[in-house]
């Protein structure tokens, strides 16, 4: 099952068969890039449950397709991870890893316990901070992200910091799922899925 901590979202089911099969190819592929997928290089779910949340953001959101063409076109690779929430931490986040050889990388955590459209503003919103990232070259370590947010982002909690564009990327996803979801001519339930 696609959603294990969410069963009431059965649209995914073949979707993910499919994610799952390219699950190994995609471990091997972390380490060998000949064996990973073509359309997959620099946005990296690390699990199922994250594969489908970005393969549903890809077919809902123009704008969550944007964000990923233009990472695509950058020197960060981003890893998206799902995890349950814990006491303390927000529902996402984007954590800076490093960087080696011409190559940067983050991971992107959220929370799986939330509905999908939820998830996929998040993940819009955490997505955009990492475009924050690919236009700033002198961010290399965890330090120089730091720095980088304590100077041109807004404090949430200490040592949590925000920007005005992921709001607005999290804000405009959110609509474009709801407009999806009105439009989509289906059952309640179904736009429930789309839109919680």
């Amino acid at each position: 099952m696609c959603l294990p901590a969410r069963p009431r979202f059965r649209g995914c089911l073949g979707l993910c068969a499919f994610w799952v099969a390219l699950l190994p190819a995609w471990s091997a592929g972390a380490q060998d890039p000949s064996l990973r997928p073509s359309n997959v290089t620099h946005v990296r779910p690390t699990g199922s449950p994250a594969a489908c949340t970005l393969e549903r953001g890809q077919a809902l959101s123009p704008t969550l397709r944007g964000l990923l063409g233009q990472l695509e076109e950058s020197d960060l690779v981003v890893y998206i991870e799902e995890r349950p929430r814990r006491a303390g931490r927000p529902d996402a986040w984007i954590e800076f890893i490093g960087a080696a050889t011409g190559t940067r990388y983050a991971r992107i955590i959220i929370n799986m316990s939330l509905g999908p459209a939820q998830q996929l503003a998040l993940l819009g919103h955490e997505l955009q901070h990492a475009l924050e990232i690919v236009a700033r070259p002198e961010i290399r370590d965890r330090g120089s992200f730091l720095r980088y947010y304590e100077q041109f982002g807004t404090a949430v909690h200490r040592r949590s910091f925000d920007s005005a564009a992921a709001l607005k990327t999290g804000e405009g996803i959110r609509q474009e799922l709801a407009a999806a979801a009105a439009n989509v001519g289906c059952n309640a339930a179904r736009r429930d899925e789309l839109c919680r």
